[in-house]
């Protein structure tokens, strides 16, 4: 059965792996084929500066096959000197790109550097001519130009990225030698038409002088084609905005001046049948190919008042709830409780009973003092035996006509004086432990808030790319985003309809996610809620923890509970020590465990989900609850450590082959209403050790931790055999003095993450 569930899981992953397969070898198809289109633009006739500017401006993982393609039509099209320079510049650009990643600079200074150098050597040797020398200058300076237009601008959702882009096209297109039909032309009356159809007025009219100016370069004998195709953009996109019919009348009357001022009337022919074309094109094309034009980036505008607007509730609800829990703690520090004692007893007596009593004149009136005090004389018998005797009835009561009754009515009032003493005590308890809670979730939404008030700078064109590629497998994201964090680090969310993922679909996800943001992702976090589902994948750190952990119980099952996982960017690993042995010890350590292991993964702060899990094992039953929590969570990117101690044992740290203990006070968790607790921060670095343990792995002392720890670390031991080693050497230590307890060693090492 195993081995059939091993093929099923493998042959429901081959249908996601030949997707992505087969559009990898899609992709670099078309930037083989973008780089052809590009090496084969001319400029005036003589100036080639497209080739270059496509392999310094293509995407980290596509400049390789931009480059071949840009160097073989540059092989097959150019003489002799010219092609070499070229393919040299291409060659030099590329392979600096490998050498030094995401650095233009480098690229750019030795491709363009590379090109004209040899082109002026070639000069002296007059090899070629001054005029050749000069376009040589001019190429390498506009690709540079370009090719940092392209980087700074990558083509995405945001308009301004295709420009160059469609430049490039209208370039490309403009050059192919097909008679009457001029494909430029074609390609800029049918952008022109769709730029117009959209309605933004400033987008169109830019987009369209963009590849106008680029068919006049391209083909320096069409002006009037570009001018006329300028003209009727702009009566289009003003007065016939959203409706196909009128936009292509209105553009049809703008394109009639430039037209006229054809030199020919061949040209003029020429020029009516590729509108003719362009028009045609544009009646039918799918109404979702025009509207998926990226003029602009609606999420752009939209989504950061969402966010901010956001942010703002969570502010403003995590006020409410605080200022909740304030307003209860002033105004029961105002009004102090009422004080009950056992005079609540001799009222309570005196009003059920003697009130109605017929002797009672004899009784409280001439006889007060005397009355009271023997009530009072019953206190010691009631606190011992919660029962009187008539026999022990003090003498003051000598005079009561009812003996019996008196008894039996000083009884329930003592119960009753219990019952409220008690009911008094719950409530204090449970108003703490309501204000506690009001107060962490109002630190956890504070969190959130400047969390979401800090999402770092969004990246539009990774953002664009990375819900394409999830559309193509067929799962159109709801919502998605790409961001840039202080780090420098990316982050990307993609929200989809609720589904269920394999764990084998994970690690091919995050390949393509990796693929598509040019960055190395790390394994997708799942958080699933309502009929949507977030994957959130962050760029893997450069710090990589390796955990290890072992444990011994003193009896059947040990207390001891250990959690070790990653969040996102962030490592984390806590213990929880439930206090005692055997099954309490074990329900109150899993309890604390899991419940602050699930906060943590929720986002919630370390402190913040303390407090909650403090709480719950506080009101979890009528029994005392409590565990200790020894939490370390570790920053991926930074190694900034914070290391949180509740009640718990001393941790160890080791830093350059030397161990160190690193102590906290507090006291465990479910003790107290309110926690005490220490949080400290260190910086850990590749290599490094963070060790926790249980108390019963100091029966003995630290001492020989320490010296153990030091030992493990020089002989190249891993964490896991480590852990293994001090719990087996803890045991026999332990066994030795006596004092059994549960024993446990948690232990995560870092390392450096090769790219």
């Amino acid at each position: 059965m195993e081995k059939i569930s091993e093929w099923w899981k493998e042959t429901s992953a081959l249908p996601l792996q030949l997707n992505k397969a087969m559009r990898l070898f899609g992709h670099q198809v078309g930037c083989f084929v973008w780089g052809i289109l590009a090496g084969g633009g001319t400029w005036y006739g003589v100036l080639h500066p497209l080739g270059l500017a496509a392999v310094l401006g293509a995407a980290e993982m596509d400049y390789i096959w931009v480059a071949m393609g840009a160097g073989a039509i540059t092989l097959l099209t150019e003489s002799p000197p010219l092609s070499l320079m070229r393919m040299c510049a291409i060659g030099a650009a590329a392979g600096m790109r490998w050498a030094r990643p995401r650095n233009f600079p480098s690229a750019a200074a030795i491709g363009a550097g590379l090109f004209v150098g040899m082109s002026w050597l070639l000069l002296l040797s007059a090899s070629v001519t001054p005029q050749q020398a000069l376009a040589a200058l001019a190429d390498g300076v506009l690709a540079v130009v370009l090719g940092w237009q392209m980087r700074k601008c990558p083509p995405n959702v945001n308009g301004k990225g295709w420009l160059i882009p469609g430049a490039i096209l209208t370039t490309a297109l403009t050059n192919i030698p097909a008679g009457p039909v001029w494909p430029g032309t074609i390609f800029c009356v049918g952008a022109g038409l769709v730029l117009a159809c959209r309605g933004r007025r400033e987008q169109a009219l830019v987009s369209s002088g963009v590849l106008a100016a680029a068919l006049c370069a391209a083909a320096p004998g069409q002006p009037f084609a570009a001018a006329a195709i300028l003209c009727g953009t702009l009566l289009a996109v003003s007065y016939g905005a959203g409706d196909r019919l009128r936009c292509s009348g209105l553009f049809l009357l703008g394109c009639l001046p430039g037209a006229l001022c054809a030199p020919t009337a061949g040209q003029a022919g020429c020029f009516w049948l590729a509108f003719a074309l362009g028009q045609i094109a544009f009646f039918f094309m799918p109404t979702n190919l025009v509207l998926a034009v990226p003029l602009s980036d609606p999420t752009e505008s939209a989504g950061r008042p969402a966010v901010s607007v956001a942010a703002t509730r969570l502010e403003a609800a995590s006020a409410s709830l605080l200022e909740i829990a304030e307003t209860v703690q002033d105004i029961y520090s105002v009004m102090p409780p009422k004080g009950e004692n056992y005079n609540w007893v001799v009222e309570r007596t005196q009003e059920v009973l003697c009130n109605r009593c017929e002797g009672r004149e004899n009784c409280w009136q001439k006889r007060y003092s005397e009355m009271v005090d023997g009530l009072f004389q019953l206190k010691p018998m009631l606190e011992q035996n919660g029962k009187l005797d008539l026999a022990n009835l003090p003498g003051q009561f000598s005079y009561c006509g009812h003996p019996s009754a008196l008894c039996a009515a000083v009884e329930r009032s003592w119960v009753e004086y219990g019952a409220r003493r008690k009911g008094r005590a719950r409530a204090q308890g449970m108003r703490v432990a309501i204000t506690e809670q009001y107060e962490a979730i109002a630190q956890a939404l504070a969190s959130l808030a400047k969390q979401l008030g800090v999402q770092g700078s969004r990246d539009a064109g990774r953002t664009g790319r990375l819900a394409a590629a999830f559309a193509s497998l067929g799962r159109e994201p709801l919502a998605c985003s790409v961001t840039l964090g202080g780090q420098g680090q990316l982050q990307a969310a993609v929200t989809l309809r609720r589904m269920d993922f394999a764990k084998q679909d994970l690690p091919i996800l995050a390949e393509e996610v990796s693929r598509v943001c040019h960055r190395q992702m790390g394994l997708p976090q799942v958080c699933t809620g309502g009929e949507a589902v977030t994957l959130v994948f962050a760029e893997r750190a450069r710090l990589r923890p390796i955990f290890g952990v072992a444990g011994s119980a003193a009896n059947q099952v040990s207390g001891d509970v250990v959690r070790q996982f990653c969040v996102g960017d962030t490592a984390a690993m806590l213990l929880c020590d439930g206090m005692g042995t055997g099954r309490p010890a074990a329900v109150d350590g899993t309890v604390a465990a899991n419940l602050t292991a699930s906060l943590l993964q929720a986002g919630f702060q370390p402190e913040t989900a303390a407090r909650l899990t403090n709480v719950a094992l506080a009101l979890k039953s009528e029994e005392e609850s409590s565990a200790t929590l020894d939490l370390l969570q570790v920053d991926l990117y930074t190694g900034t450590a914070l290391l949180y101690k509740a009640g718990a044992a001393p941790g160890f740290v080791v830093q350059n082959g030397k161990a160190h203990t690193i102590d906290g006070p507090g006291l465990p968790m479910g003790l107290l209403a309110r926690m005490e607790s220490e949080t400290r921060t260190m910086h850990l670095y590749a290599g490094d050790w963070a060790v926790l343990v249980s108390d019963g792995m100091l029966v003995d002392g630290t001492d020989w931790i320490l010296q153990q720890l030091e030992l493990s670390a020089a002989g190249g031991k891993n964490p896991a055999e480590t852990a293994e080693l001090l719990v087996r050497t803890g045991r026999m230590r332990a066994q030795r003095t006596g004092r059994p307890d549960d024993i446990t060693a948690a232990i995560m090492c870092l390392e450096t993450v090769s790219k």
